[in-house]
């Protein structure tokens, strides 16, 4: 039956049948409640279970049927192939502007030549290959085309000895959004009574059921507050969506990689040479003992620690920080504009402004900061529109093989909060 179920939700995936029904919902709940439905599988086999999420709501945007099908199908995988007394964990977290959901065990493992092949439809493996999808080989691929939905990825990762377990992880977009809600509640307004939802629900609407005549005054009012709180959460949902978002932070990367890759351009080449050329560094030099000038006197722009500092060591190596600068400024705007390392881009755009504010420039150095920092902050949404989306998966993918490791290490976002352990016996 199983089989059957998952062989027809493949067939509408790839006929384009299956629509998600997603609402703004909290996936550490969703977490949670799939592994407490595990939970009677695992102690049977005397296995340590346990979930690690942040102490915050996760806010994301996911179908939460769906999503609990794809849990459900790891976890269970995890159960199967995971000797007794053996240890699962689901982990939730924070991972550059997105979530990561990691289903970790200490079964099989998963061979590297299974990895390639094991969210293939109907993989068999040979008898030490490791994990497979339930239902006759079904399980995994429904999994991936299902994340695939809700526009994440699913992996494994798998060292292929038996006994340090394998890791099956996707990531889903952070979404944020004042309005979410639990995916194992019936979806309503928060502020409104029971009554109400009861009177706008999908079921009551199908059987054409009406509310009584002494509510009808309060049943016009709830539908008119229901209206009113559908266009809130649409309009809410616009300015969250990260197609949109990404392309505000994208017209401000580019115009920030363009004041760089056209001032490091300039620099580059300068016909006098003063930069890179024979006389590197006397710009450089020139610049800074005005800054050093500046640092005396009743009215100083210029800190006297920078001016010391510029004085000596700066100064000595004048010419290596020419050549810095120029090639510097080059390579930030360049990877602004494409969208590659854009934080690290950002970072370092900012440690060259941040030097020629410490020696008293402005000019549009103030609002070149502004727009670092921001990207600086903004992490997966300045970068969507660009090649980190496609870089950052594979180098990440990458290392954490290359490591022989079943730890996924990422730089977290801002808001990044404190996991908490549930269900550790």
């Amino acid at each position: 039956e199983a089989a059957v179920s998952d062989l027809l939700d493949l067939a509408n995936l790839e006929s384009g049948k299956l629509r998600l029904r997603l609402v703004d919902g909290d996936l550490a709940a969703a977490a949670i409640s799939a592994v407490e439905l595990t939970r009677p599988l695992a102690e049977e086999k005397g296995q340590e279970l346990a979930v690690v999420v942040p102490h915050t709501p996760c806010p994301a945007r996911f179908d939460p049927a769906r999503l609990a099908q794809v849990l459900l199908h790891l976890l269970n995988n995890a159960v199967k192939y995971t000797p007794e007394g053996g240890s699962i964990k689901v982990e939730v977290r924070p991972c550059m502007g997105e979530y990561s959901v990691d289903v970790r065990d200490t079964g099989c493992g998963v061979t590297p030549a299974a990895q390639e092949t094991i969210f293939e439809r109907f993989f068999i493996p040979d008898g030490d290959s490791g994990v497979i999808g339930l239902g006759g080989g079904l399980g995994l691929p429904l999994a991936r085309a299902l994340v695939n939905l809700h526009d994440g990825c699913l992996r494994v990762a798998s060292t292929g000895i038996p006994g340090e377990g394998s890791i099956f992880y996707f990531n889903l977009p952070y979404t944020p959004s004042r309005n979410y809600y639990l995916p194992n509640v019936n979806l309503c307004l928060p502020a409104l009574s029971p009554s109400t939802f009861i009177l706008v629900s999908e079921q009551e609407k199908t059987r054409g059921q009406s509310p009584p005549p002494d509510k009808a005054t309060n049943a016009i009012r709830d539908h008119l507050v229901r209206i009113l709180h559908k266009e809130e959460q649409e309009m809410t949902r616009y300015f969250s969506d990260k197609r949109y978002i990404g392309l505000v932070w994208g017209v401000i990367r580019v115009w920030l990689g363009y004041s760089f890759i056209n001032a490091g351009w300039q620099k580059l080449t300068d016909a006098q040479g003063l930069w890179i050329g024979s006389k590197a560094g006397t710009v450089v030099t020139g610049f800074l003992q005005g800054a050093i000038k500046n640092s005396t006197g009743a009215h100083a722009s210029v800190h006297p620690w920078y001016a010391s500092l510029a004085q000596n060591f700066f100064i000595p190596n004048a010419g290596l920080f020419s050549y810095l600068v120029a090639f510097g400024e080059t390579l930030v705007g360049t990877a602004l504009i494409v969208g590659i390392f854009t934080r690290f881009a950002a970072a370092m755009g900012l440690t060259l402004n941040l030097a020629f504010m410490f020696a008293g420039s402005t000019g549009t150095n103030v609002e070149m900061v502004v727009a670092e920092v921001a990207i600086v902050s903004a992490g997966f949404y300045a970068s969507y529109y660009g090649l980190d989306r496609f870089v950052l998966p594979y180098l990440k993918k990458m290392l954490h093989i290359g490591a022989n490791t079943t730890t996924m290490t990422e730089p977290t976002p801002t808001f990044n909060p404190q996991p908490v352990a549930h269900g550790i016996r």
